[in-house]
């Protein structure tokens, strides 16, 4: 059966995908946010942080002028932030109707991530968060309540796909949602990502694995067809990829 299956009997034979926005330029930015639009994703996905917040605005208003008011608009910070510039950062954003962020301050300031939160500014993900020691259990934590709305797994970073499943059912319990993301690993932890994707028990949340094209060239074969922002899911034992003839040596 497909791996899915196994992980979980009740799996989805789709994933909903996000798509990356890669571009830098506002010009090929815009034309990358109306290629994915066409596409048939529905959620697109926007770094932010690495520049400065007028560059950000102007990028991400961009992409909305681009794409109208209806696809969802995500933000990754990458943690670059502390508190006071990310709530500054949030609220200058807030014109754009951004769905969450991702780690908008630095891994260890799960505090500024509760605080954040609190603010309803959007919704506030973890990511970086979950791959330090004790991290998951603060996000998690039942006495001070959660410090994010949503979980950003990526199961190469969290230890595997057991692992991974395991944190989003903790989740569930204390009602934050989960979704996987990619680490831009190769084509068998991507398949197999998708399949965790597809076993989550909430599944409404696009996965951040729409970045086939950052991996374009790189590996022989992607079995999973991807058509109208989904991936699906080959009904073929286990991850489902094809053997494709990649090159190998015995010494």
């Amino acid at each position: 059966v497909p791996l899915a299956q196994l992980l979980e009997p009740r799996s989805r034979s789709f994933v909903e995908l996000s798509a990356l926005l890669s571009s830098s330029a506002c010009a090929e930015l815009a034309l990358e946010a109306a290629n994915a639009i066409n596409g048939g994703f529905k959620t697109l996905k926007l770094k932010v942080g690495a520049s400065s917040l007028d560059k950000d605005v102007e990028r991400a208003s961009i992409v909305r002028q681009t794409v109208g008011r209806e696809p969802a608009l995500r933000l990754d910070a990458n943690g670059a932030w502390s508190f006071a510039q990310a709530e500054r950062a949030l609220r200058a954003l807030l014109p754009v109707e951004p769905a969450l962020c991702e780690q908008p301050v630095a891994p260890g300031d799960v505090e500024g991530l509760r605080k954040l939160r609190c603010l309803e500014l959007c919704q506030i993900a973890a990511d970086e968060a979950l791959a330090i020691r004790g991290g998951a259990e603060r996000v998690l934590d039942a006495a001070e309540g959660p410090a994010a709305d949503v979980l950003a797994l990526k199961p190469m970073v969290l230890g595997g796909l057991l692992p991974a499943l395991a944190l989003a059912r903790r989740a569930t319990e204390v009602g934050v949602r989960s979704y996987v993301s990619s680490s831009l690993e190769g084509e068998v932890a991507l398949a197999a990502a998708a399949h965790l994707a597809a076993a989550l028990p909430e599944g409404s949340l696009p996965a951040g694995l729409g970045v086939g094209h950052l991996l374009a060239g790189k590996f022989a074969s992607w079995t999973c067809d991807v058509r109208g922002g989904r991936i699906a899911l080959p009904p073929k034992p286990g991850l489902g990829l094809e053997a494709s003839g990649v090159a190998r040596s015995d010494n």
